[in-house]
């Protein structure tokens, strides 16, 4: 296990190198081999240091911004009514993008109490959950949303592959989950690498969801790709 100081740097060079330019790509292996404990913390800290957004704007992270866009064409009207979920929601991000196009019903989920504190004082969920999301139950009734959605929540250290059960059990079907990630995850990370689209495949052969696009882009995060990831939810328990 590394130690508190190989952590604090590896985290460092998430965002800054020494010559000033922001390569999250170092910290990859250094993130997955944290615990989820530590992982939250760290954020707590980034966000507590007043700097999170900024670095995220400099790494020209734009998955909120994409992930809002995809989820308004799938909801065309009545936006102020549909009830949904951000997964892994952080500061708010995605949320600030959804609110652009008249979602107003938002809750979130995400670890760490520096995000929520920063997300809720700018009155960007209606209610937020401070808990890791996997394979275990939130405290979020079956049949809850009406769409649930998640901009850069799998990534190293953070969501299990497992974790998109509770995607499926908490939106009534009909509805939808939305998901987008950085392309490299499915490559370069052992969590995700050859599990978490074979898994999306086992579910869409059990008739639990259907894919309803998988889509590429371009310029994600740090001017690399990502995959944008829409189904629709046919059953809302996993066997």
């Amino acid at each position: 296990m590394a130690t508190d100081a190989t952590k604090t740097a590896a985290f460092k060079k998430f965002y800054q190198e020494e010559d000033g330019s922001l390569h999250y790509m170092n910290s990859i292996k250094q993130r997955e081999g944290m615990s989820r404990e530590e992982v939250a913390g760290t954020f707590d800290k980034w966000v507590e240091k007043g700097t999170y957004i900024e670095d995220v704007n400099a790494l020209n992270y734009q998955g909120p911004q994409m992930t809002a866009k995809v989820v308004a064409e799938l909801f065309q009207k009545n936006r102020e009514n549909i009830r949904m979920v951000d997964m892994a929601a952080g500061t708010g991000l995605l949320s600030v993008e959804l609110r652009k196009y008249g979602f107003i019903q938002i809750d979130g989920v995400d670890p760490s109490i520096a995000s929520e504190k920063t997300a809720m004082e700018k009155n960007l969920y209606g209610r937020y959950i401070v808990e890791f999301v996997d394979e275990r139950p939130l405290k979020i009734r079956t049949d809850e949303y009406d769409c649930a959605v998640s901009s850069g929540g799998f990534a190293p250290g953070l969501m299990p592959c497992a974790a998109l059960q509770e995607f499926i059990r908490v939106v009534k079907p009909g509805g939808f989950i939305v998901i987008s990630a950085p392309e490299y995850i499915f490559t370069l990370v052992e969590e995700y690498k050859g599990r978490l689209e074979p898994l999306m495949e086992k579910y869409i052969g059990q008739g639990i969801i259907e894919r309803v696009s998988r889509t590429r882009v371009e310029s994600y995060l740090d001017k690399k790709p990502g995959v944008i990831f829409v189904f629709q939810v046919l059953q809302s328990r996993v066997p």
